[in-house]
């Protein structure tokens, strides 16, 4: 294997780590509603898309390496699309908790880092809790 062929391969890898991890953004900022992002992200994600799937399509044959390289940048690319979501919070994960035991549970979500907002109301089986909750910080819920 030559190093224009390692090279290449490497620019594979880094092309579809970027253009998975901004379909990831794309995909967030879709659910969010935001629109112009999400056309601007798309424009660039398909433009690197186009030129790494034209350049991996035609040079196949000769070295099948390229489609390895190609699976490998989005596998990772999965990856590091969840890693900057994760930090950058884009995304939200939001629990809806209904019990009668939400004096002992908010105090527990909150100690295990999750925010949490507590309000009375009334069922067909009488008065219970409402929790919302959401994880806090950098922290992520489960």
């Amino acid at each position: 294997m030559t190093t224009t062929v390692l090279l290449t391969c490497l620019l594979i890898i880094v092309a579809r780590i970027g253009d998975v991890s901004l379909g990831t953004v794309r995909a967030i900022m879709t659910i969010q509603g935001r629109r112009m992002i999400a056309l601007s992200v798309g424009v660039f994600e398909l433009l690197i898309w186009v030129f790494v799937v034209s350049h991996v399509i035609q040079d196949l044959r000769a070295e099948p390496i390229y489609g390895v390289a190609y699976a490998l940048g989005f596998a990772l690319g999965t990856f590091v699309g969840m890693t900057i979501e994760a930090k950058l919070a884009l995304g939200r994960q939001v629990v809806r908790i209904m019990t009668r035991q939400g004096d002992e549970m908010a105090p527990a979500l909150r100690a295990a880092g999750w925010w949490s907002r507590c309000s009375t109301g009334s069922g067909a089986t009488g008065r219970c809790r409402s929790c919302s909750s959401r994880s806090s910080g950098g922290r992520r819920g489960r």
